[in-house]
């Protein structure tokens, strides 16, 4: 039986009535409109019919989902005339949630969630609905979120020294992943990218360019939907081939600029002029930072170059072991990741190349330093001294002063003096680090603890060195510094391995990867020892440990080994008399398999003498895979 509800027009009346009586037509909202027609109440009508138990929200089609940066506009076609508002809903991949809602007759809607991410893939549905109730939902609409591009950087500077330009911008994104720099001269009809830097950075050095030429530069940011707008463009003009100087030659700053270019923060003061003036010798230096401030903080990073005039140095024995000689004073922050300073040097007008970077003197104090130009002879050469903050961050320092500048031979038989090392006292198994101060320290300069080589030498100055103590026996030793040319000074037992009373130590050892090395196990001030049971852990990807050798304490006892995944058991017994003294008790042996750069701790894991734990110190040694970066391999 099929039925119909039908409601006539004019009147209230209703009735039900087979759909096969009257002529009919679908209406748009679900309804079948039937024909005029005579009515069994005796006068035409127009009748209006529903299927009983119908939806008459008809859902949206043609649904669209455009993206735009982190936004998603949706469009849909309506298709109903009864609805009172439309439902979104959106999924990426799992749960459906609804996002909004909009009003009657609306076909679009806006997602502008901040929580949508880049490369994240969307679905959208829409419903209409109807005072509680909704349709069906439209088909499904997908979008992938593209990250926005970056906004273009702006305030670009572009400050010339010499043939060298440093440019500075400020970042205005937060999302790019670097920046192109693009360069122009008035010979070349486009535009070139002549550099990238990463993301966050705010300047650039372009070096060894044309001299007395105007470049023009634009910089633009970039992540991976693509590059932004460019900066407006910046120009600056290079300074003219200067004449050179024929070394000797030196500068105190106290005659002006004189030939020197300066770009960034550089600029010269002269005591007094400024609270924040300082210089080594008479009254003008070369200064990084601003008077206003006293410091280089500009609220975004700083990078500047200070360029010395062109110096020529003759290939002759008047000039033999040339050198550059300079004075620096500098407070910044204390990691070499920021606020580097760094000296360049450009052979013959080529192109700037890093010459040293400056780490590990002295904070507020003035240093020599000393940089060896043997192979630049017959070169001439300029010099930069470049200050770069690398960001914005921490930049209330004072900053950096360059004073008394000079290229010369180096003085005849410079011999080295020292005056003091700290500490002058450590364990005997080496690895500690010390500071050695005095005068007439070279680069490349030696440091040797009795007849053994310290590791990891860096000169940091004329007048101080740092190093890393070598292994040794208890008691004095020599301290020696040897200068490149041979000359040398010693500070008689002027360091001392020692413990506090009874000790036992392992060395600290380099060895090659492959090798098989010897490590003592060392005691000092021994006293009754008739047994001993010793456990030493150790990293078995590193090293791997072979039957040990009795040392020279121990000729006439028994010892027995065990060796376990990552440790080494030593069991140990005497025959006859105890021991005193010191000397070595073991010599263990590992074969060397990780790879260069690797290391192993030797590491003490339980130690008895006489059958009672051991009451006096215990010094961890290492081995480490690969030479130390100055000095022998230590195999003893």
């Amino acid at each position: 039986c099929q039925s119909w509800l039908v409601g006539r027009h004019p009147g209230n009346q209703r009735r039900l009535v087979s759909p096969q009586l009257l002529g009919h037509r679908m209406g748009e909202d679900g309804s079948m409109r039937i024909g005029y027609g005579v009515s069994s109440v005796g006068y035409a009508a127009s009748y209006v019919v529903y299927h009983e138990g119908s939806n008459t929200l008809l859902p949206p089609t043609n649904l669209t989902a455009t993206p735009s940066g982190k936004t998603v506009n949706l469009t849909w076609q309506d298709n109903s005339t009864t609805e009172t508002g439309f439902l979104v809903e959106r999924s990426d991949g799992g749960n459906w949630q609804p996002v909004g809602s909009t009003a009657a007759n609306a076909t679009s809607y806006t997602d502008n969630d901040a929580t949508l991410q880049a490369g994240t893939t969307y679905y959208y549905r829409v419903a209409a609905s109807q005072n509680g109730d909704q349709s069906a939902f439209s088909s499904v609409a997908s979008v992938t979120i593209v990250e926005a591009t970056p906004d273009p950087p702006n305030n670009l500077q572009a400050n010339a020294s010499g043939n060298t330009v440093v440019l500075t911008w400020n970042d205005q994104s937060d999302n790019e992943t670097g920046f192109e720099i693009a360069r122009w001269k008035e010979e070349t009809d486009d535009w070139s990218i002549v550099g990238t830097v990463a993301a966050d950075v705010t300047s650039y050095t372009d070096s060894g360019v044309a001299y007395q030429t105007t470049y023009y530069y634009k910089v633009r940011a970039r992540n991976a939907s693509g590059p932004s707008a460019y900066t407006d463009a910046a120009s600056a003009k290079t300074g003219a081939n200067q004449e050179a100087h024929t070394a000797p030659w030196n500068d105190g700053m106290e005659a002006g600029t004189n030939g020197w270019g300066a770009s960034g923060l550089w600029h010269q003061v002269e005591d007094g002029s400024t609270s924040y003036a300082n210089s080594k010798s008479g009254s003008h230096s070369w200064w990084y930072g601003q008077d206003a401030s006293g410091t280089y903080d500009t609220g975004q990073g700083t990078a500047g170059a200070l360029t010395s005039p062109r110096i020529a140095i003759p290939d002759d024995d008047d000039m033999d072991n040339p050198q550059v000689r300079f004075w620096s004073w500098y407070e910044t922050e204390a990691s070499t990741k920021y606020d580097q300073r760094r000296v360049l040097i450009a052979v013959d007008n080529g192109d700037f190349q890093d010459l040293k970077q400056l780490s590990g003197d002295a904070m507020n104090q003035w240093t020599e330093h000393i940089i060896n130009l043997e192979s630049y002879q017959g070169k001439t050469v300029q010099f930069q001294f470049v200050f770069d903050s690398i960001d914005g961050s921490k930049n209330d320092y004072r900053g950096w002063y360059v004073d008394d500048v000079s290229v010369a031979a180096a003085p005849a038989q410079v011999k080295p003096s020292i005056s003091s090392i700290s500490p002058d006292q450590a364990p005997p198994g080496g690895g500690t680090q010390v500071v050695i101060t005095g005068s007439n320290f070279a680069e490349g300069a030696t440091v040797t603890l009795g007849s053994t080589s310290c590791t990891s030498v860096t000169v940091s100055s004329s007048t101080q060195i740092q190093c890393l103590i070598p292994p040794h026996q208890v008691g004095p030793v020599d301290v020696t510094v040897t200068n490149p040319d041979g000359q040398s000074d010693t500070l008689e037992d002027g360091f001392i391995y020692g413990c506090e009373g009874t000790c036992i130590f392992l060395h600290h050892i380099h060895a090659e990867p492959g090798s098989t090395i010897s490590v003592p196990l060392e005691g000092s001030s021994l006293e009754n020892l008739i047994a001993a049971d010793i456990t030493i852990t150790f990293d078995p990807t590193v090293v791997e440990a072979l039957e040990p050798e009795k040392g020279s304490l121990l000729t006439e006892w028994t010892l027995v080994h065990h060796v376990a995944e990552d440790e080494l058991r030593l069991a140990m017994a005497n025959p006859g008399d105890a021991v005193n003294g010191d000397g070595s008790m073991v010599i263990l042996k590992f074969n060397v398999i990780g790879s260069d750069g690797t290391s192993s701790a030797l590491h003490f894991d339980r130690v008895d003498f006489n059958g009672l734990n051991f009451p006096g110190e215990k010094y961890d040694g290492s081995i480490t895979v690969g030479a130390p970066r100055c000095g022998p391999f230590q195999a003893p």
